[in-house]
């Protein structure tokens, strides 16, 4: 989880996946890792006829000050799959 969680930060600070790898303030981001709250995840399931890519799941992620206060604009989506 703790991935996913710096995934997530990573991704909604610089708007990109790539990110990661390249810029140098992933160091400053991984901080604000734990900020988030996992809010709802979501499997392919075959009966329900929901896939995700390839049987992937997907992650709906939330500041936990944003859930706090019952802000769910920032809500942050990411999918995984194989």
């Amino acid at each position: 989880m703790n991935a996913c969680l710096l995934e997530r930060q990573i991704s909604k600070e610089s708007n990109t996946q790539q990110t990661r790898y390249v810029d140098p303030k992933v160091k400053e981001l991984e901080s604000g890792r734990y900020d988030w709250i996992l809010l709802l995840q979501l499997d392919s399931d075959n009966e329900s006829v929901m896939m995700w890519g390839d049987l992937g799941m997907l992650y709906f992620w939330i500041r936990k000050e944003d859930l706090k206060n019952k802000n769910f604009n920032d809500v942050w989506m990411i999918l995984q799959c194989s």
